[in-house]
């Protein structure tokens, strides 16, 4: 679950909450894992899964030998053989040097103390240790390709613009994503390197499902921000499902940073 989130719709409790896991391990799991693997973690390792919603790289990181902490504020939907405890990084202890790897995707973006809770999570590694951030940044272009028709891509448009409104409200930093790199050094880690996925997706693809989804979760707060009508959100949802519905995929940018194995680092609160 998205940490800070609750009051945007993005709850744990709500029915909606196992289809959305499902479509984001679906739509962005390769990419997120690719990333991890390139880190050389294995057999050994500590682990720290950060937002761990349904569990699916925590599940990943446990096949590959590494010891996993998986922590959520509501974890209800993690599941595997691994440790899972209701943990909040905005407002719960954070431990010193215990952990070889710290993960978390799409979290920190909602936070408002992202930048101190990086730094605490810096702290948290242990010398050599690394810090695997996964974000989103803002999809301020036009991400339709192709549409059966105007319309419909205008339906595609006024979606995307309500959910930038709505989002942006809720108090997520769409630009985080790209200053994460700087905050990453500036925190004393060192060795940061970007990775991105995205590609155009067609309706009924986990990307288009991701986009269904919310149109339920948050379909009143949707309305509520003026972009679009509930009679628009009626007709949209069949459209993405339809393949002849071609879009741009939102833009994940995933940033490793190592803390340096001969540095003590001091973590902020």
């Amino acid at each position: 679950m998205y940490e800070n989130t609750a009051a945007l719709g993005f709850d744990n409790n709500s029915a909606e909450s196992v289809n959305q896991h499902r479509v984001l391990s679906e739509m962005l799991d390769a990419h997120t894992t690719s990333a991890l693997a390139g880190t050389g973690v294995g057999q050994g390792w500590r682990c720290w899964d950060i937002g761990a919603g349904g569990g699916s790289i925590s599940r990943w990181l446990a096949a590959r030998g590494a010891e996993v902490l998986a922590t959520d504020i509501k974890p209800q939907h993690v599941t595997g053989d691994f440790e899972i405890r209701q943990h909040n990084v905005r407002e719960d202890p954070i431990p010193v040097a215990e952990f070889d790897l710290i993960h978390a995707r799409l979290v920190l973006m909602h936070l408002p103390e992202r930048e101190a809770v990086l730094r605490a999570l810096t702290g948290a590694l242990k010398p050599g240790g690394t810090l695997v951030l996964g974000e989103f940044l803002c999809p301020s272009d036009d991400l339709v390709r192709q549409a059966p028709d105007e319309r419909s891509a205008r339906l595609v448009r006024k979606f995307n613009a309500a959910m930038r409104v709505l989002v942006t409200a809720a108090g997520c930093d769409w630009s985080w994503a790209a200053r994460v790199p700087e905050a990453m050094r500036e925190a004393g880690l060192e060795r940061v390197e970007v990775s991105e996925y995205r590609e155009d997706v067609a309706g009924g693809s986990p990307a288009m499902l991701l986009n269904f989804t919310n149109s339920h979760q948050l379909g009143d707060q949707l309305v509520a921000v003026g972009e679009i009508t509930q009679d628009e959100l009626t007709a949209l949802r069949p459209l993405l499902l339809d393949p002849r519905l071609v879009a741009r995929s939102y833009l994940l940018l995933t940033t490793v940073g190592r803390r340096p194995a001969a540095e003590t680092l001091t973590p902020s609160a």
